[in-house]
């Protein structure tokens, strides 16, 4: 439950910090850049946290219903704050972060199919070039320009 718990915090590690100040382009940008990140360097932490969820989550049942929905709560509010203050199109917050968690970590859940699809493994580079078409998505889905780091 531990590692399960840290796989958690890890990912959630750069939003943790985000407030209703900060330019959500570059908030959710960074915070893509580090999901994509770990499912490269870390794709074992994302395999394991999905096979415990498609368990039904019975070791992090608690954990869920206190940290990690607090947690959500939280973020949630700095999303539909930035809503409010017209710095973000209106989108649901929520399913904002659950598209941003899937399609981040696809890329570790589904390597096999991904590297036999492309016929070779995908190279830092290739992980380089599919987070930046992926914050490139999602931020332009959400009416935001990519900041030109990630160009």
């Amino acid at each position: 439950m531990a590692l399960l718990e840290d796989i958690i915090r890890l990912w959630n590690s750069r939003f943790d910090e985000a407030t209703v100040g900060d330019d959500p382009a570059v908030v959710l940008a960074h915070y893509i850049a580090d999901k994509m990140e770990i499912s490269r360097c870390r794709p074992d932490a994302s395999k394991m946290f999905a096979l415990e969820i498609i368990n039904g989550a019975p070791n992090l049942n608690a954990f869920f219903k206190d940290q990690h929905a607090s947690w959500m709560a939280g973020r949630v509010a700095v999303i539909k704050q930035w809503i409010e203050q017209g710095k973000l199109v209106a989108t649901d917050p929520y399913y904002l972060l659950f598209n941003i968690w899937a399609t981040s970590q696809h890329y570790a859940d589904f390597s096999a199919q991904i590297n036999e699809l492309r016929g070779k493994p995908m190279t830092q580079t290739d992980f380089a070039e599919a987070t930046n078409n992926l914050i490139k998505l999602i931020l332009t889905g959400c009416g935001l320009s990519v900041p030109t780091e990630f160009e």
